[in-house]
């Protein structure tokens, strides 16, 4: 049997309404205080990377689908708990949508993986934000607060 991995896509909800409002030393500030959150909860055994504007993607070994639950709705608390401070000045909350797919359950190729928690992501985003969707299940599977 092949170990179970996530494979999660997320982006910071209304990037784009944040940087128009605040400026982009804010959207800094974000994706600063972001980046430093997925460094304190993602364990060494484990992959948090920027891979590019407002979207991060994590890849967690040996995570189940009820672990890959768990880790979402962690991560997604403590994001709404972040508090962005740029030049001395609260901007407010951020939020994040987070698209799964799993391996082997939804595929054992890393480039279809990428692709599968990609359209969750999408999927995440058009139906509310601020949620994780899992890619086998788009509608059961959400997770939100």
């Amino acid at each position: 049997m092949k170990m179970p991995l996530a494979l999660l896509m997320l982006d910071i909800d209304n990037f784009k309404k944040l940087n128009d409002s605040f400026g982009h030393d804010a959207g800094d500030a974000a994706l600063r205080e972001l980046g430093i959150l997925l460094n304190d909860i993602v364990t060494a055994e484990n992959i948090a990377c920027r891979i590019g504007g407002e979207e991060f993607v994590l890849m967690l070994t040996d995570t189940d689908e009820q672990q890959a639950i768990e880790f979402s709705h962690h991560l997604l608390a403590n994001i709404r708990q972040l508090k962005i401070i740029n030049n001395g000045t609260s901007i407010g909350k951020i939020t994040a949508s987070i698209g799964v797919a799993l391996s082997p359950r939804d595929s054992t190729q890393a480039d279809v993986l990428v692709s599968l928690a990609d359209k969750a992501l999408y999927h995440a985003k058009n139906s509310g934000r601020n949620q994780a969707v899992f890619y086998h299940d788009m509608t059961s599977s959400t997770i939100t607060d």
